[in-house]
């Protein structure tokens, strides 16, 4: 077990550094991603634990308690809304000068203090130019450290990116939050008795836990519109309003996504054990399984898979089209009808996608379930870890093999290619979320089996560890692996902007030439 971590970590250092950006960014985006599901399930499950406690001592009824994880993901929801416009300023009054803003920075990576501001004064190329008495037009230069060494900087809107990062970051672990607060939801309601006597009527509270998510994000939404209002009235161009409108936007897909995604292969699991899974998406007490069972799952995964690539181009040509008529759109209740409508087709090929990594996630739990591989039973810890370590592995290479695909359309100069792109990074997201899951559950076994020392009160102990785990480790995620991240999705698109600008040179300049024959 020793050696296969010691591996592992060497691995990930491995595949961060590699040769290739897209093959680097989207390791990158996996390991946030893996982190931020951690911290997210780990912050719930102690929320619930202590709610799931509450709600036993007072004896309610299973109605009843589907109502309050209903209000519960209303929370996190409120919360998003409400921490996202603290961090990008809307709750402020005065102009929102940080977004233009530019600062110089330390620009060595290899520093401690790499991103730092540095006094402009300190700056070779400004106090050159105070020299000459004008204005320093540099975008980079240098300083001397106290040995004396030149460190390089350069100029960037430094306020404006931490506080991006500080939104995604607030952002999408929030939305993981209200995703896993409205999958108890359902789950609950499909497991009643109302709905639970067949695989069919479990589709029920999908579609109950679909309309009650639209709502909520329409109440968002009406929010977000007040917000836009405001800035007309007082001038203002709104990009602090945008931000919000943004930000929110992105986490509700993500949300409805993941719990379509979740209920939907609850359901499809349920046809093919015929035993319901809970809420985690564990069957009580677990159900004999053969390897019919984990092919037939991996068959529906790829099936999914199938229908992913072919409705890609069909739905991204819809959501363009859904994009147009909302810019055209001059009365705000046809605005928001078109909103709801791109939600949902993106939430739905995202969910696909999702369902697609869930299929092969619990696939290959029956797998090891029929097998009992290592003589481990699938619950036991070391067998977690060893289906993680499995799985991380199969997703490297399948990333690596997805990136060559992506690279062959591009070198091809195919009409495809930028959809091809796309298609690649939505089965990545994809493939990172059932890295993310199955290294949870290793997490959460781990972090349950501490829980369990303290067998007066678990479900405090479990609270309190989630509350100083999410407290420590949160912002290093955010300070160096998710800005990580995020710098590396700015690169690809700074660089697709140069080559899209280069290429507009070159035509311009063939033009003339085409005239003069």
């Amino acid at each position: 077990m020793l050696l296969g971590g010691v591996t592992f970590v060497m691995s990930i250092f491995r595949v961060v550094n590699w040769e290739d950006d897209d093959v680097r960014r989207y390791a990158w985006n996996v390991t946030s991603n893996t982190i931020a599901i951690f911290l997210a399930v780990l912050f719930f499950q102690g929320n619930k634990q202590m709610l799931d406690k509450t709600l036993d001592n007072a004896g309610v009824s299973e109605k009843f308690e589907v109502v309050v994880h209903i209000a519960h993901c209303g929370v996190y929801l409120g919360a998003l809304l409400g921490v996202i416009g603290l961090k990008a300023g809307v709750w402020t009054k005065g102009p929102a000068t940080w977004f233009t803003q530019e600062d110089w920075v330390i620009a060595d990576a290899m520093l401690y203090n790499y991103g730092e501001k540095v006094t402009k004064e300190k700056v070779r190329a400004v106090i050159r130019a105070q020299k000459e008495n004008k204005e320093s037009e540099a975008t980079s230069s240098v300083i001397l450290d106290k040995y004396g060494l030149e460190i390089p900087v350069k100029k960037r809107k430094k306020e404006k990116e931490d506080r991006q990062a500080e939104i995604r970051c607030w952002a999408t672990l929030l939305a993981h939050c209200a995703g896993f607060a409205a999958i108890a939801a359902g789950a609950n309601m499909q497991g009643s008795s109302l709905f639970c006597s067949s695989p069919l009527l479990t589709l029920l509270p999908i579609g109950i836990i679909t309309v009650l998510l639209l709502g909520g994000f329409q109440a968002s939404n009406v929010m977000r519109n007040k917000l836009k209002k405001e800035a007309q009235a007082e001038n203002r161009k709104g990009v602090r309003a945008a931000l919000v409108q943004e930000a929110c936007d992105e986490a509700e897909v993500d949300i409805l996504a993941l719990v379509l995604s979740f209920l939907l292969v609850q359901t499809l699991r349920f046809s093919i054990t015929a035993k319901l899974p809970n809420e985690e998406g564990l069957e009580e007490p677990p159900p004999k399984v053969t390897m019919r069972e984990a092919y037939l799952l991996w068959g529906a995964g790829l099936c999914i898979l199938g229908a992913v690539v072919g409705l890609h181009k069909f739905a991204g040509n819809v959501v363009k089209a859904v994009e147009e008529e909302e810019e055209e759109g001059n009365n705000e209740s046809a605005s928001a009808k078109e909103q709801v409508k791109e939600k949902l087709i993106k939430a739905g090929m995202n969910a696909l996608t999702m369902g697609f990594a869930w299929c092969l996630m619990w696939g290959s739990r029956y797998a090891w379930m029929a097998n009992e591989v290592l003589g481990l039973p699938v619950t036991s810890i070391p067998a977690r870890i060893v289906l993680a370590l499995a799985l991380s592995l199969l997703a490297t290479w399948a990333i690596c093999r997805l990136d060559k695909i992506s690279d062959s359309a591009k070198l091809a100069k195919s009409e495809q290619a930028h959809q091809t792109e796309e298609l690649v990074e939505s089965i990545v997201a994809s493939i990172s979320l059932m890295v993310g899951f199955t290294w949870e559950h290793s997490f959460d076994g781990a972090v349950t089996d501490m829980a369990m020392l303290n067998k007066a009160h678990p479900a405090v102990t479990k609270f309190c560890m989630g509350l100083v785990v999410v407290g420590l480790l949160h912002i290093p995620w955010r300070r160096y692996i998710l800005r990580k991240a995020i710098d590396l999705e700015a690169l690809k698109k700074t660089r697709k902007a140069a080559e899209k600008a280069r290429n507009k040179e070159a035509i311009g300049m063939q033009s003339p030439a085409s005239s003069a024959a």
